[in-house]
C-alpha cells in the first residue's frame, strides 16, 4: 500500500501498514510512478484531489472517490462513487463499530475533543486549524 502523509505523521502512517509513504502535494502522481511506473490498480481519494492524483492510477483500472466527485472516463479509468451516507442507518454496524472501540480491538484516532454542541468551541480547542484524526464533539 501506498499512502501520502504530511512530514509529522509519516511515522503514524507507516504504523498502520502504508508500505510507502509519498509526500502530499502536487507531486504525489508523480511520486506514485516512481514506486510503480505503470500506475497502481486502484487509488481511494478521500480528500477531493482527483486532477491532482488520478495521473498515479494505471490505464484501464479503478479510482474510488470517497467524497461523491462524479467524472468521465479518463484513459478507461473507472470512477466509483463511495458514498457514507447510504450507510446513515445501519445501527447493527454502528453498534459493532461501537463493541470494537469498547472492547479496544479498534482505536479511534482523536485529534480532539470540546464541550461545544453549537460548534463554535471546537475550532478554538484545536487553535483553529483541522488536527490529524477527527475532532468530537461532546454535549
Amino acid at each position: 500500500m501506498i499512502a501520502d502523509a504530511a512530514p509529522a505523521d509519516e511515522a503514524l502512517v507507516r504504523s498502520l501498514g502504508s508500505d510507502h509513504v509519498v509526500p502530499r502535494g502536487a507531486s504525489f502522481a508523480s511520486a506514485v510512478r516512481e514506486l510503480v511506473p505503470d500506475g497502481v490498480d486502484a487509488l481511494a481519494d478521500a480528500a477531493v484531489q482527483r486532477d491532482e492524483v488520478v495521473d498515479a492510477v494505471r490505464d484501464g483500472r479503478v479510482f474510488f472517490d470517497l467524497r461523491g466527485c462524479r467524472s468521465n472516463e479518463v484513459r478507461g479509468i473507472e470512477f466509483v462513487q463511495v458514498m457514507v451516507f447510504s450507510e446513515y442507518r445501519s445501527f447493527d454496524k454502528l453498534e459493532q463499530l461501537r463493541h470494537t472501540v469498547e472492547s479496544a480491538t479498534l482505536t479511534p484516532r482523536i485529534g480532539g475533543a470540546a464541550a461545544d454542541c453549537a460548534g463554535g468551541g471546537s475550532a478554538r480547542a484545536v487553535g483553529g486549524r483541522g488536527p490529524p484524526g477527527r475532532c468530537v464533539l461532546t454535549c
